[in-house]
């Protein structure tokens, strides 16, 4: 399963993919904030909350325009779902052509 995580200033919004089918999403206030242990925590709850098994994750994917969030967050999936996240960010080649 793929985890991802839109990191903005107010809220993340993520969502779980099996393959292509869209699980579910979820939006999370001030989470910029929160440390390694409380986003894994969180996290793994709404998995569960959805029916979803934690172990079941396998990727993690994250963009954020809030720089200070993304160590927390690689923290956190490393700990909680032994899982490097790709993380979207300038430089970083997707194969996409940006004029």
């Amino acid at each position: 399963m793929l985890f991802c995580l839109d990191v903005g200033n107010s809220q993340t919004f993520g969502g779980v993919y099996d393959g292509d089918r869209l699980l579910f999403t979820f939006r999370r206030t001030g989470s910029a904030r929160a440390s390694s242990d409380e986003s894994g925590i969180f996290f793994r709850t709404v998995l569960r909350e959805n029916g979803v098994d934690p172990a079941l994750v396998r990727q993690v994917a994250i963009c954020s325009v809030v720089p200070d969030a993304v160590h927390s967050l690689r923290n956190c999936f490393l700990k909680y779902f032994q899982a490097e996240p790709f993380v979207l960010q300038p430089g970083t080649k997707t194969g996409l052509k940006i004029r």
